[in-house]
């Protein structure tokens, strides 16, 4: 890989990282709060570290680990995630499902 390639697809990893905070902060604008320039910045650097950082070690023990491990562990991983969330909804006190924001103002009279 040549150094200008390797930086583009550096470039273009840290910019699709940081495409999941547009959500974000269109829903926050939606509310009113502002997220300032520095620490768009921030979260924007952290996410592209993130990021980085295991592409980085996953590339130091390429050779050393069995090619199907990475499949294997990232399948693992979100099985673990999705058991998790499940878990933590059904710890709820009020219940699975019940958002605040969906339930409807009293009738006036």
């Amino acid at each position: 890989m040549t150094p200008l390639t390797a930086l583009v697809s550096t470039a273009a990893l840290g910019i699709g990282a940081n495409t999941e905070n547009l959500p974000i902060g269109l829903a926050y604008g939606l509310r009113g709060r502002q997220i300032g320039l520095f620490r768009n910045l921030a979260i924007a650097a952290v996410t592209t570290v993130a990021t980085v950082l295991p592409q980085i070690a996953g590339q130091g023990l390429h050779g050393y680990l069995p090619a199907k491990l990475p499949d294997i562990a990232a399948g693992l991983l979100l099985m673990g995630l999705g058991l998790f969330n499940i878990w933590i909804e059904r710890r709820r006190p009020e219940g699975p499902m019940n958002l605040p924001s969906l339930r409807q103002a009293p009738a006036k009279r």
